[in-house]
């Protein structure tokens, strides 16, 4: 039998009002799609930026991005304020695509040994990652406040780990020591550094990690024996 509600006869199966009752059905639509391009441009300008500085230009301009995205130049300011907005959201999402790099693998546990090759290697796997978008972030710090917060929270987070991973060997130095010894390290496995080894001094992956291994065991073996 059918059923009748306040609404009127709708068959068998009693419905919600649609859309139409109320005036609205003719601007979700539009408004969606509007949003849903928005949204496609955006993520298309952000790919293009990614795209461009992976393959080695690490200041694209606005054109570039433009060109390589099939979006106008014009219309490119219509999603992003500048070209350092949209280095901040391109960065953040690359950063996101390798959050589960970030972080190390059972942190602090097992020898110290074993704790040296996992600390490097996470260090030179998460730096490998990163490539050509933490220099260009290097290169903007100094004039960009927001991204030099975006590079004071990954060292920060890096460090911390650090901290946790050594815990036993940095709590056994006086606290004179053990800051020129967090210092040391923290500053042996940046990424500069690590950049600095690949590039100016010809090193290979290897031998980089080698470099940091040693380094790290000299600075704590006293402290971990």
């Amino acid at each position: 039998m059918a059923l009748t509600s306040s609404h009127g006869v709708v068959g068998d199966v009693p419905r919600l009002p649609s859309v139409a009752a109320s005036g609205d059905e003719s601007n979700i639509q539009p408004l969606d799609g509007r949003r849903a391009r928005r949204q496609r441009n955006r993520d298309a300008l952000v790919e293009a930026w990614l795209d461009t500085v992976a393959d080695g230009d690490l200041e694209p301009s606005i054109a570039t991005v433009a060109e390589r995205s099939g979006i106008s130049y014009r219309s490119v300011f219509r999603y992003f304020e500048n070209i350092n907005e949209l280095f901040v959201v391109a960065a953040d999402r690359y950063r996101a695509r390798r959050s589960h790099l970030a972080t190390i693998a059972d942190i602090g546990a097992g020898a110290f040994d074993d704790r040296v090759d996992r600390f490097v290697e996470h260090r030179i796997t998460y730096y490998d990652a990163m490539g050509p978008l933490a220099t260009a972030a290097r290169m903007r710090a100094p004039v960009r406040e927001d991204i030099r917060d975006q590079l004071d929270e990954v060292r920060s987070g890096l460090r911390q780990q650090m901290d946790k991973h050594f815990a036993g060997e940095l709590g056994r130095l006086s606290a004179r020591e053990a800051v020129s010894v967090r210092s040391a390290i923290d500053t042996l496995c940046s990424q500069e550094a690590y950049d600095m080894m690949r590039t100016s001094q010809g090193l290979t992956r290897e031998q980089s990690a080698d470099v940091m291994g040693q380094t790290i065991r000299r600075l704590l073996l006293p402290a971990g024996d």
